[in-house]
């Protein structure tokens, strides 16, 4: 909803620089990061949770991912592509002419635009691409990050909170190493790997890191994603998480169908009544179109994903967890099972 509210009060003409809406929904972009944090804690806890192993299971976790992400990835892709086609048809349009190559199209089918030179046709996929890097190092990396060796826990936890010194480019998940790495660190002391006092001290220095590699206003709200997490009760439902439930098909689809409705109504809509009923009309119209698309696309391919299974070897047993050190199991929230 924040990356939502950012896009439809700063991504067009509807308001004036100087307007208190566009200036209310200028920090949205920050829920990129809290998105990142949030899978930073979710992929690996899942992992964990399944007793996954990189020798047996990785093309089963990547498959898995697969049919879950890119179903209502694609139908969000054609619906972007048609909604462009289609507002280039109405008088006046004043935006890009629709200019769709082969090549720019096959690059989306494998989130590699950015290495490319090929423009995202909606501007919220470059985060889809930087989640499925994601995806594939943290399987990779599990090993280490759910260790019993705490040394080793710590050097995987240091090698993400620095990798934006390493690689700063904007493409590359290394980026964003800090966020996946506090979403980490807050898997491991719900899985009873650390301890409270033990987890407070690596967040901290992982707050400091991100904080001078990444900027300290999104780590401050990294620190407050990870801390939620953290702290939530496992038993506790808020009045919100019907909403996340179909957060994924929301921040697929509010540019081409609510973003479309801000910039035909910035043609008419003059006066602040006139711009809140725009803003309003294009909030119901995707969080309307998110919850067709969950319950016709995204329900049916989650029920799909979930149906392969880890098979679990008849030797080589997955290693116990060891002592409990930490603070409750968190059972996660349907919500978050993206």
């Amino acid at each position: 909803m924040a990356v939502a509210c950012f896009h439809f009060t700063n991504g067009g003409s509807l308001l004036r620089t100087d307007s208190w809406l566009r200036a209310a929904g200028s920090y949205g972009w920050l829920g990129t990061h809290v998105f990142f944090v949030v899978s930073g804690f979710v992929i690996p806890y899942s992992l964990f949770v399944s007793e996954y192993r990189l020798r047996h299971h990785l093309g089963r976790f990547l498959l898995k991912r697969i049919a879950r992400i890119d179903p209502p990835y694609f139908v969000a892709l054609a619906i972007s592509i048609a909604a462009w086609q289609a507002s280039t048809l109405v008088p006046g349009f004043r935006g890009m002419p629709f200019r769709l190559s082969v090549p720019q199209l096959l690059a989306h089918l494998g989130y590699v635009n950015a290495f490319l030179g090929y423009e995202w046709l909606n501007p919220v996929f470059w985060t889809l691409a930087i989640e499925f890097q994601y995806y594939v190092l943290c399987a990779l990396s599990f090993p280490l990050l759910s260790s019993q060796s705490g040394l080793l826990r710590s050097v995987s936890l240091a090698l993400w909170a620095t990798a934006p010194l390493v690689h700063s480019n904007p493409a590359l998940a290394f980026k964003y190493g800090g966020l996946f790495a506090m979403g980490i660190l807050t898997f491991q002391f719900r899985a009873r790997l650390w301890s409270a006092g033990q987890y407070y001290w690596l967040l901290t220095a992982t707050f400091l890191l991100t904080g001078f590699t990444t900027g300290f206003l999104i780590a401050f709200v990294a620190l407050a994603t990870a801390a939620a997490i953290a702290l939530t009760s496992s038993q506790r439902r808020f009045w919100f998480a019907s909403i996340g439930t179909i957060s994924y098909s929301l921040y697929l689809l509010h540019v081409p169908i609510g973003g479309r409705i801000v910039n035909l109504g910035a043609r008419f809509a003059q006066g602040l009544p006139s711009q809140m009923l725009v803003l309003f009309t294009a909030t119901i119209a995707s969080l309307g179109s998110a919850y067709l698309m969950y319950v016709s696309i995204e329900r049916p391919v989650q029920r799909w994903a979930a149906s392969f299974k880890y098979p679990q070897p008849t030797s080589d047993p997955v290693p116990s967890v060891g002592p409990v050190v930490g603070g409750p199991v968190l059972r996660i929230p349907s919500g978050l099972r993206w």
